[in-house]
């Protein structure tokens, strides 16, 4: 977008321009207001999907680290910590019969 937003200027603001007959004012005034908006947009869809991909790996990160230490959270755990960890695992878990 940046470079059609150059192009645009380069071409309007160029000698072959000079008696506006590439592009007028009102034309220039125009193309330049659309494309500024657009890049507007397509930066905040950007942001957007940065965060998204930040929240994504943190997420991620906080899942492996879970499914790593969560035993030994469990073994060295309180009660507390023990029913936290079955909680995040499910609900409604039963004790399998050997």
């Amino acid at each position: 977008m940046t470079k059609n937003l150059q192009s645009l200027t380069l071409n309007f603001t160029s000698p072959r321009n000079q008696d506006r007959a590439l592009i007028t004012d009102d034309e220039y005034q125009n193309l330049k207001g659309g494309m500024v908006k657009r890049k507007l947009i397509l930066e905040d869809d950007l942001k957007i999907t940065n965060k998204q991909v930040l929240e994504w790996v943190e997420l991620t990160e906080k899942t492996f680290d879970f499914a790593c230490y969560s035993h030994i959270w469990f073994e060295k755990g309180d009660e507390k910590t023990k029913r936290a960890i079955l909680a995040c695992l499910g609900s409604n878990l039963q004790r399998i019969k050997q």
